[in-house]
């Protein structure tokens, strides 16, 4: 087996990066130049789930596993990506939206919701309150075909009005599902049926939530 070409889907992570607007800002400082110090430093401040990061049931579960008790076997395996970039602005993603890529979501551990949103990535309203969203009803019909976690290209799986935001994490999360959000994507994510997906967040310990460097790799035989 080889690999044959490698998606990088992580964003680049900047100072004051587009985030949820709850949240504090994300803070990328230089702290120590060569003129004055003689190397190059930086400090990274950011929330735990800021750019692209994976959920953990804690996140919304109250007795749900954090990032340490997730088996590290989790946070990898075969995934493959619907197209919804059709879907309009503010709609939700159900099983009718789904239901044509059933026989790849049956074959993989991992489903990315494309929705083409992350195009829009900025300090607007339209990009932070507009997106497409994945519904209480789309979450169950994923979970019912065995998935281990799904990802989007938007800041949330399930959109930020508050009342669609939590049944469905709340679904995905209490059935061990990981979710990966703020993902970046390309229509290259849609040129093979599946990719193998490395989400590894940072080893927090005790942790909601971490910043991750997700990987899709094409592997041949």
């Amino acid at each position: 087996m080889r690999i044959s070409e490698i998606l990088d889907l992580t964003v680049e992570i900047s100072h004051n990066y587009p985030g949820n607007p709850v949240l504090p800002p994300t803070r990328l400082d230089l702290t120590h130049n060569f003129a004055s110090d003689g190397c190059r430093l930086e400090r990274l401040d950011t929330p735990t789930h800021a750019g692209t990061h994976v959920d953990a049931p804690a996140h919304m579960l109250e007795t749900g596993a954090t990032l340490s008790e997730v088996p590290l076997d989790q946070f990898l395996g075969w995934g493959t990506a619907v197209d919804l970039r059709q879907k309009g602005a503010g709609a939700s993603i159900g099983p009718a939206d789904l239901a044509g890529a059933e026989g790849r979501v049956a074959d993989c551990d991992f489903v990315i919701l494309y929705t083409g949103w992350g195009d829009k990535l900025g300090f607007t309203k339209e990009y932070v309150f507009k997106s497409p969203w994945l519904c209480r009803e789309g979450a169950e019909w994923l979970i019912e075909r065995g998935i281990r976690g799904v990802g989007i290209d938007h800041m949330s799986v399930s959109g930020m009005e508050e009342e669609y935001d939590i049944p469905t994490h709340e679904a995905l999360l209490g059935a061990g599902v990981l979710i990966i959000e703020g993902m970046s994507l390309t229509p290259r994510i849609l040129e093979r049926d599946r990719w193998f997906l490395l989400a590894l967040p940072l080893r927090l310990k005790d942790a909601s939530g971490a910043p991750a460097r997700v990987l899709a790799l094409a592997v041949e035989d």
